[in-house]
């Protein structure tokens, strides 16, 4: 779907106030395409699953989407991976993202987020506290963006699923992150796979061994692609 077509699927939104799943992904809409579906989402009035993934939104597209967020306060599901949000629609994201009340299942993975971007939206994470199922895989995270995530993934009350995979934590980023599972009680499934830049070492394993245990209702753990040595894993098996 073009900017045209997206245009006069948006102006047709004044007569579907009962739809409840929009699937809008694998699209092409610019920013002429975003502001006109910003403008006319308010008349979906019982919308409860968005998916705006893989568009090639730009920042600037994304500021439009987040700027709409008022009107979209039924939706429980948001999918907005695969887009190019980068810093600048991080932190209008993180400005609006507390219009999404009812906000379940988030979808932010592949968005070349970067530290800074990871930073931006877990300081925001105190207005969602909503959120179930976080995914935040494959944005290069990085140590201060680790570290942000770790100071303030406490707030997410509700969390049960967090996927990480894809991020190349490394030892430093994995140590942090494990030393936060304190503030993680409710998570049942956690996806640290493929974050195995340098590889992590046994550093980074004693320290997940060392903390797993605050994980009281996890059921789901992938830990695969990390280059994890024998001793690395023996470790992680004890802790079981």
């Amino acid at each position: 779907i073009n900017d045209t077509r997206c245009t006069a699927i948006a102006k047709a939104f004044v007569n579907m106030g009962s739809l409840k799943t929009l699937d809008l992904c694998l699209n092409q809409f610019s920013v002429f395409g975003a502001k006109s579906f910003a403008t006319n989402v308010g008349h979906l009035s019982c919308l409860e699953e968005l998916d705006l993934s893989f568009n090639k939104l730009s920042a600037d597209g994304c500021i439009v989407i987040t700027e709409a967020f008022h009107k979209m306060r039924s939706i429980k599901r948001l999918r907005l991976d695969g887009n190019n949000i980068s810093v600048s629609g991080a932190k209008s994201f993180a400005s609006h993202v507390g219009n999404l009340v009812c906000l379940e299942d988030l979808y932010l993975s592949s968005n070349k987020l970067s530290g800074d971007g990871v930073i931006l939206i877990a300081e925001a994470f105190h207005k969602m506290r909503s959120i179930k199922r976080l995914h935040l895989d494959s944005n290069r995270i990085s140590i201060p963006g680790a570290k942000s995530f770790a100071a303030h993934v406490g707030n997410l009350v509700c969390l049960e699923d967090l996927y990480l995979s894809s991020n190349k934590l490394s030892d430093d980023g994995v140590i942090l992150i494990a030393e936060a599972f304190h503030k993680m009680k409710s998570v049942r499934h956690l996806d640290l796979s493929d974050n195995g830049f340098n590889k992590i070492s046994l550093f980074g394993a004693k320290s997940l061994a060392a903390h797993v245990g605050n994980l009281v209702c996890l059921e789901d753990l992938d830990m695969s692609h990390n280059k994890l040595s024998d001793d690395g894993v023996i470790l992680i098996a004890e802790a079981f």
